[in-house]
């Protein structure tokens, strides 16, 4: 059954957007993480990767649409989660002035 894989599969491309990632290859490594977050869309790590893969490729209007998507995902956001996304949006200053919410 598909959902009964799905842990596995996550695991794996996970791993495979490690390992892209340290090749130095983001644009691999930043499908491998997209893919994830299909298959699990509330994966926090997997969001704030692909954010990071954008802003690393100059892609920071992607990186804060990624971010606007995972934040504004049913159920993907509490308390916790919030106070993180915050604080590490605001470690990155390529966020700055791109969303006006």
């Amino acid at each position: 059954d598909n959902q009964s894989e799905s842990p596995q599969v996550v695991a794996i491309l996970k791993a495979m957007a490690d390992i892209e990632t340290a090749r130095l290859n983001w644009n691999q490594a930043l499908k491998h993480y997209k893919q994830v977050i299909a298959l699990a869309p509330d994966d926090e790590n997997a969001t704030l990767e692909v954010v990071e893969l954008n802003f690393q490729l100059g892609q920071s209007p992607q990186a804060v649409d990624a971010l606007d998507a995972y934040i504004n995902h049913p159920g993907s956001l509490n308390g916790a989660r919030a106070g993180h996304v915050l604080w590490w949006t605001g470690t990155h200053e390529e966020c700055a002035g791109y969303h006006d919410a």
